[in-house]
């Protein structure tokens, strides 16, 4: 596993009289493994260079675990490869990394919704070191654009707080975290900004997906 870094960035929204507050960010990219086992192991390796660099907290590509299926239509129930949330192998391996890297660790899956329709949830959930769930949001805007199905797979998530915003103590540092789908950056970053945010970040998407261009929003300090 590849580390690179970067110097901190410069506050795009200094205080006057406010000492400038440093955190460290983890992202993390890696192809699509077919072996679960060789997935994992590369996604943990990169969990512990982040967190070796010095990363307070470390973003996993979307789905993480799971072959992005929308890449085609559903041959059979579309839920096939969701998962439970809380007995699920997601969230207990972001459970066992955040402990044993003591790093806050998001990771997404394809959540099983129990929709009559059997589509899933795209559900993306933040794990502090001690293993409790600190954040989830569940996808609203499911795009539906050429050489993606995802809205054969995907219902979307709950509309009263669909874009909740989640704070988190990153070496002294107040966040805030949320994610974001392609398309609606403007209206989170207002939104995010509207709760006087020290950083925003959206994962990478999956390494599985056509066209894997790196969406990444830049971490900032402040």
């Amino acid at each position: 596993m590849k580390v690179i870094t970067r110097e901190a960035l410069p506050s795009p929204c200094p205080m006057p009289g406010r000492e400038a507050r440093i955190t460290c960010i983890g992202l993390v990219q890696t192809r699509w493994y077919d072996a679960a086992d060789a997935h994992t192991e590369q996604l943990r390796e990169g969990v512990s260079a982040c967190a070796g660099a010095g990363a307070n907290v470390v973003f996993l590509p979307e789905l993480t675990l799971c072959r992005y299926p929308a890449d085609r239509r559903p041959e059979g129930p579309a839920n096939a490869s969701a998962e439970d949330l809380e007995s699920g192998p997601s969230l207990a391996l972001a459970r066992e990394l955040a402990r044993e890297c003591d790093v806050h660790v998001q990771i997404s899956l394809f959540e099983r919704s129990g929709a009559a329709d059997q589509r899933g949830l795209n559900s993306s959930n933040i794990v502090a070191p001690n293993g409790e769930c600190v954040g989830r949001t569940r996808k609203l805007h499911i795009p539906v654009t050429e050489g993606y199905f995802e809205d054969h797979y995907f219902t979307e998530g709950p509309a009263d707080d669909p874009y909740p915003v989640h704070s988190l103590e990153l070496d002294g540092v107040a966040s805030r975290w949320a994610t974001r789908p392609a398309g609606m950056s403007g209206s989170l970053k207002w939104r995010v900004a509207m709760h006087s945010p020290a950083l925003t970040c959206s994962v990478t998407p999956p390494p599985s997906a056509p066209n894997p261009t790196t969406r990444i929003s830049t971490p900032h300090h402040c």
